[in-house]
């Protein structure tokens, strides 16, 4: 074999190809990328953004605004792209052929068009003159979501956003969508999740009335009941000032099936209005408003529950008869006021146990921590507080299965003057009584 010097990018670009020139002299690696696709293959959709400035090493690149101008980026290919390999593969394969026999290698990088981490190279033959198309991904007959829309639910997914999105895109070198084009994607995909979401919900609603009348929990009216497990949370901050956050959620959980029932959002903040307010405008323009709440932040959770609590019958055609959460009052108080179900229906409340274990975890640890007791009692006090949580958990397990002692026994064992060496067999136990102090 002889060896052909490949003449560099520039020359290739520069240099007209002449028919005559065999194509061996040529490398793939010659060429930015190719196509064979017919230009009308698949019309731009309405509203997508194009880039219309040149791109340069770790520079972060956006979609501008199509109404400024339908430019396509021009030059050379530099960065990176995401592509679906195994389509591009395939359009490599289904080579060019003109009427004067150019091919594949006749083509020559043209231009890009950029709709976020969606690309569209352009190629024209040297020989023939005829323009194709390369696409980055089959966006009419794809298996997998398209990558705008994939990255914009990961963004939500993760918990991050557009900002953080670019500043990973210019790392990866990696055009990135624009502003405008991310939040629009993301309006669109939230109309889809809360589909999904509601269709989820309902169908956990029908597996956990399916399970009440199979366990025969109904009540005189005919109307199923269950158990439920609710808590609310927001975000907190702290920098020697209580920062609570505008916004929270209250969420309910079937205790059989596990999943959720409702989910209660209130917020306190909505950028429109504020805006508006802010500016001393007289109207405000029509929008999507998210203020539904203006009380305060920790009264977000009682609320949120107790309008599930309201909700159930028409939502599931069921009553929440027992509610398993954490020792907030407020929402058993709430609830005692709203009476959701009647007057002379009653709503037990079952105190969580890992709220309880916390709880006297934090109380053992408190505990320690005052010096008018012995610093060797306090010490070991605070090595032992897991172990003594373990030890109330195994003690659950032992007397929950107990099933052969009755009521004087079990109070027995919590008797001054009992002695606790037998409790090493279900407490599991190993270390000598003795040590303790």
């Amino acid at each position: 074999y002889s060896y052909v010097e490949e003449p560099t990018v520039s020359n290739f670009v520069d240099t007209p190809l002449t028919p005559e020139q065999s194509t061996s002299e040529l490398s793939l690696s010659q060429l930015q990328s190719t196509t064979c696709l017919d230009e009308t293959f698949w019309p731009l959709s309405d509203g997508i953004d194009t880039l219309s400035s040149p791109s340069h090493a770790h520079t972060l690149l956006t979609e501008t605004n199509e109404n400024n101008a339908n430019l396509n980026l021009k030059g050379p290919l530099v960065g990176r792209r995401i592509v679906d390999i195994a389509f591009l593969i395939k359009q490599i394969q289904t080579r060019h052929e003109g009427p004067f026999g150019c091919s594949f290698i006749d083509m020559v990088f043209q231009s890009e068009i950029i709709h976020g981490f969606y690309s569209i190279f352009v190629y024209k033959c040297k020989v023939c003159g005829i323009e194709t198309k390369l696409y980055s991904e089959n966006i009419q007959q794809n298996q997998y979501m398209a990558v705008n829309k994939a990255v914009v639910n990961a963004c939500q997914s993760i918990g991050i956003g557009h900002t953080q999105l670019t500043e990973f895109a210019a790392f990866l070198d990696v055009p990135s969508l624009s502003c405008s084009g991310y939040v629009k994607i993301q309006s669109s995909s939230a109309k889809a999740v809360h589909e999904v979401a509601w269709d989820e919900i309902k169908k956990a609603g029908e597996e956990e009335r399916k399970l009440a009348i199979q366990y025969g929990d109904i009540d005189i009216d005919g109307v199923p009941m269950i158990t439920v497990v609710a808590d609310g949370q927001w975000s907190k901050r702290s920098y020697k000032t209580k920062y609570d956050a505008l916004s929270g959620v209250a969420t309910i959980i079937g205790y059989r099936t596990k999943k959720v029932l409702f989910i209660g959002v209130r917020n306190k903040y909505c950028v429109i209005c504020q805006r508006s307010k802010s500016k001393n405008e007289k109207s405000i323009n029509q929008h999507e408003c998210f203020l539904n709440w203006t009380k305060s932040s920790t009264s977000m959770e009682a609320d949120g529950i107790v309008d599930g609590f309201l909700k159930s019958v028409e939502m599931h055609g069921l009553k929440y008869n027992r509610l398993i959460g954490d020792g907030d009052s407020s929402v058993t108080k709430r609830l005692h006021e709203i009476s959701p179900y009647g007057r002379h229906f009653h709503i037990k409340k079952i105190e969580c146990r890992n709220h309880l274990l916390r709880n006297y975890c934090s109380k053992l640890t408190a505990l320690s921590k005052i010096s008018k007791y012995p610093l060797r009692v306090r010490k070991y006090l605070l090595t032992n507080v897991l172990r003594f949580r373990s030890d109330v958990t195994k003690a659950v397990q032992h007397w929950k299965n107990a099933n052969d002692t009755n009521k004087a026994q079990k109070i027995k064992g919590n008797s001054f003057y009992f002695s606790y060496y037998n409790c090493i067999n279900f407490l599991g136990i190993q270390k000598d009584l003795a040590n303790a102090p």
